[in-house]
């Protein structure tokens, strides 16, 4: 594995103030309380709103936070559906030198599941509903990288990277894509951030298809997405777990 990254990129600092740029460059369209775009405007102000908040200095003293189980996922999947729309978000790559589909799926969940790491507090039982939406193994590369952050250095992203290369992982990627990919759970949040950062909104229709062949678009272009069914499938086999991914992040 070979990651590209600038120093400090991916950090809690940076990912704050991505939040707060794309918040601040939304514009809610129009006054009409009634219009359906101004509904859209407000559910995607609701969103980042949430995420922000989730992301504050004052909850690192507060302590996990107490909530039901829809909104301790709903957290969750905040955080996920950033790393995805701030991968989406940036420059796409020249053709030429365009990542494999395995590669860039990878790419996109450790960015997802490295938001997770970053948040200073997180809801009781959130490692429970981080298993229920990803996998017990990603879960635990979570839950080992944010208990080493309050650590005197804590690893970096790279470190996170290969931990999560390390271990099994495709009925994760499987379970985060399908869980994101459905309008009753995280679609929401993955629609109203993706929106907010400017990229193309994703699929309405649920399943774990249609949102990888909108991932593999928006990173590496609509010929590519036509390779979704395959990839799914090669998730969803043993052939993947055993795949060695050469991830190459570069967000900026």
């Amino acid at each position: 594995m070979h990651i590209h990254q600038a120093p400090g990129e991916l950090g809690l600092v940076e990912l704050r103030a991505w939040i707060t740029r794309i918040a601040d460059e939304f514009e809610a369209p129009g006054r009409d309380g009634w219009r359906r775009e101004a509904r859209k405007a407000r559910e995607t102000r609701r969103q980042l709103d949430l995420l922000e908040d989730s992301l504050r200095d004052g909850q690192i003293s507060a302590g996990p936070r107490r909530t039901d189980g829809h909104e301790g996922k709903d957290v969750l999947r905040r955080l996920l559906a950033s790393g995805v729309a701030r991968y989406l978000a940036r420059s796409a790559p020249p053709v030429a030198d365009a990542p494999l589909p395995e590669q860039v799926i990878v790419e996109v969940a450790t960015v997802a599941l490295w938001h997770v790491t970053l948040a200073p507090s997180l809801p009781d039982g959130w490692f429970d509903d981080l298993q229920y939406l990803t996998s017990p193994m990603l879960a635990r590369s979570v839950l080992e990288t944010r208990q080493a952050h309050g650590r005197r250095s804590g690893p970096s992203f790279e470190a996170f990277a290969r931990a999560v290369a390390a271990k099994p992982s495709g009925i994760g990627l499987i379970n985060l894509f399908d869980d994101l990919g459905d309008p009753k759970r995280g679609g929401p949040a993955l629609t109203a951030l993706a929106l907010a950062g400017r990229v193309d909104p994703p699929p309405h229709r649920g399943g774990v298809k249609p949102i990888v062949a909108w991932i593999l678009a928006g990173a590496i272009g609509t010929v590519a997405a036509g390779r979704a069914d395959s990839l799914v499938r090669t998730l969803t086999s043993d052939a993947f777990d055993g795949l060695v991914v050469d991830i190459d992040i570069d967000l900026y």
